[in-house]
């Protein structure tokens, strides 16, 4: 068996292995980190384990530089669960042994595989849990309706659908939209923007494994969602909406993601995913808590020899969300995108 480290890896082999593995998700994909390294300069590296010309395991990471974090290696940026790929436990220490030797080039190495192994870390951090419902414990999408807990709520998503139009989209211009909807909601959360350029890619790169949801009340897009599909698993990637009166009154982000909820029980999905949660985050968790999921907790792995945590209750975090809540939405755009590499 042959473990090496490099910056590409061959796009067959590869492709294989992780299409046969059963762990693998979206944040593997070579799309997904063509994503990552077009829109944020990020250099890939993988740390590869081959056996007779086969791939056997993997390790996917990008090296990512800033001044508030230095020089890391990261599996992966915005990417909450990527597990190490191997076809058993011993590739997996074999894979990370080698990684270790890498520990010395950089501020610290974070893996964010909250899969258990048997290697040693210098630390595991537990700050966010993902949300999931698991589609096969249903027998169909009106069968999950009808065991949501809160009547009310289906009573008004049922009035809001007559209201609102949905258009399902694979327009590069409708993509810039949602850059749009999501730049005004990460203001009112008080959080960086994404670049522009993040959804150009994903058009670009994914679009084939995306379902683009936006909803229109007179001709006006209120918000917009973006679902990711690979093998039996939708994830709802990004979203965000107006926040005004008509938005506040229709509330179309639960239109959207009923209606997503929906097409992956018509596409035979397993599992639609609300992604990621920072634990402090009560507002985000509430709003995926109203859909009944199941919240797992995430722990990320971290090899360093003087890691420096950063907390996101912290005195700098709190600044910061309070300074993008007053900072005028063009500005943010402009540093936001900034900012948020600073922090991957």
């Amino acid at each position: 068996m042959n473990i090496f480290i490099s910056p590409t890896v061959d796009v067959e082999k590869y492709n294989h292995f992780i299409e046969e593995h059963p762990n693998s998700n979206l944040y593997h994909l070579l799309e997904w980190h063509e994503v990552l390294k077009d829109t944020y300069g990020l250099n890939p590296v993988y740390v590869i384990a081959e056996d007779a010309n086969k791939i056997v395991g993997c390790i996917p990471l990008m090296e990512v530089k800033s001044i508030l974090k230095g020089t890391r290696l990261v599996s992966l940026p915005l990417s909450y669960n990527v597990p190490i790929l191997s076809n058993h436990n011993e590739i997996s220490l074999a894979l990370l042994n080698l990684l270790q030797t890498m520990q010395n080039k950089y501020e610290y190495i974070e893996l964010r595989d909250s899969n258990p192994t048997h290697f040693k870390y210098n630390r595991v951090t537990n700050e966010h849990v993902s949300s999931q419902i698991n589609l096969d414990r249903f027998k169909s999408h009106d069968d999950y309706w009808t065991q949501l807990k809160q009547r009310k709520r289906r009573r008004n998503i049922r009035k809001e659908c007559a209201d609102l139009t949905i258009r399902k989209s694979e327009n590069k211009e409708d993509f810039k939209t949602l850059y749009e909807l999501t730049s005004v909601s990460k203001k009112r959360q008080g959080a960086a923007s994404y670049p522009k350029l993040l959804f150009i890619n994903l058009h670009k790169k994914m679009s084939h494994l995306t379902d683009l949801y936006i909803a229109y009340h007179n001709s006006v897009p209120l918000a917009g969602v973006l679902i990711i599909k690979f093998k039996s698993t939708s994830i709802y990637a990004y979203g965000g909406a107006l926040h005004n009166k008509i938005s506040k009154k229709y509330r179309p982000m639960d239109v959207l993601l009923w209606e997503a909820i929906k097409n992956a029980f018509n596409q035979n999905q397993l599992v639609f995913d609300f992604g990621s949660s920072p634990k402090n985050h009560s507002t985000l968790i509430a709003f995926k808590e109203k859909w009944s999921p199941q919240h797992i907790n995430l722990s990320y792995k971290i090899m360093s020899n003087n890691y420096k945590h950063i907390s996101r209750t912290g005195l700098l975090a709190h600044c910061l969300t309070k300074s993008f809540k007053i900072m005028p939405l063009s500005l943010n755009k402009i540093i936001g995108p900034y900012l948020l590499k600073q922090a991957f």
